[in-house]
């Protein structure tokens, strides 16, 4: 079975619509075979792990990466195994080794420094070529801006600004994931 790690805000709640869009996503990987991967943290992380877990019914696919923050107490009770971190290194590094691919949902900080890890790493050839699909204008934005800096000032070469797929929405993004595997 093939693990995707979702990444993605904890702020947004179940009213939201990429709230509801993440489930959607992550139950159409999950139904296709694919096992869900996330911080295991409340918001898109939570929705991602519900998703997973509608659907797979009777196994395991929904899993948490955790780690401790004073405002986050707990992983969400949609995960169904969980490995704890005590730092954010260890925990990028559990993503990019046990993970085929990788969907960056709207997020913040935490979610720019998953997205920045995994292009770093397929730029140097430490990992594999593994689908890298950014959700959202958000993240058009900000990598088409920064790689078009980092180029122009020959930072980057040609062939390094581009390491990842677009998608409007969560369930365009897997169904793209679903396209590329």
């Amino acid at each position: 079975m093939k693990t995707v790690a979702m990444f993605g805000s904890a702020r947004p709640g179940p009213e939201t619509e990429v709230y509801y869009g993440t489930v959607q996503a992550a139950r159409l990987l999950a139904e296709s075979g694919w096992t869900i991967a996330t911080g295991g943290g409340p918001g898109l992380m939570e929705a991602a792990n519900v998703g997973a877990k509608l659907g797979c019914e009777g196994s395991t696919c929904s899993l948490g990466y955790s780690i401790y923050l004073p405002f986050e107490s707990s992983t969400n009770p949609a995960v169904q195994r969980d490995s704890h971190h005590d730092n954010f290194f260890t925990r990028l590094k559990q993503f990019t080794d046990d993970c085929d691919a990788f969907i960056a949902l709207p997020g913040g900080y935490g979610t720019l420094l998953e997205i920045l890890t995994v292009i770093q790493l397929l730029q140097v050839r430490h990992m594999n070529n593994k689908p890298l699909i950014l959700v959202g204008q958000m993240w058009d934005n900000i990598m088409t801006y920064s790689s078009s800096m980092m180029w122009l000032a020959g930072y980057i070469g040609d062939s390094e600004q581009c390491f990842h797929r677009k998608a409007t929405s969560p369930i365009q993004a897997a169904e793209l994931l679903l396209e590329l595997t």
